[in-house]
């Protein structure tokens, strides 16, 4: 387990100060667009900021991480989980990460799916 989170370490140790950013396009159909930009700030994936704002209220708004994980499997991809939840609000939100992909479950179970935006 410790090697594992050594390797992770290391895969994101030359991408630190990178932002990978996430969209989803009007998932409630009133026409706004919610963004989810993580950060990498440290050496390791947990050493991450992840922001949230939308089309209609442009202000950075940074989520609290409350819990992380990650999933290996051998010769496959990694799957980040974080469990994330606004200021000042205890309702928690899985955030689920792989390559280029991004998906989002409140608590009532409701998924929401956000696709990876190129630069």
């Amino acid at each position: 387990m410790l090697t594992l989170l050594m390797l992770a370490c290391l895969q994101v140790a030359q991408a630190q100060n990178h932002t990978q950013k996430y969209k989803s396009v009007n998932f409630y159909g009133n026409g706004v667009t919610e963004h989810i930009h993580i950060v990498k700030v440290g050496q390791c994936w947990n050493d991450v900021e992840i922001y949230y704002f939308t089309s209609k209220n442009p202000t950075k708004i940074q989520l609290n991480i409350r819990q992380y994980t990650i999933d290996c499997m051998q010769f496959s991809e990694c799957t980040s989980t974080f469990r994330v939840n606004f200021p000042n609000d205890q309702a928690v939100y899985k955030l689920t990460m792989g390559i280029m992909y991004l998906s989002s479950q409140d608590a009532s179970g409701k998924l929401q799916e956000y696709e990876y935006v190129r630069e």
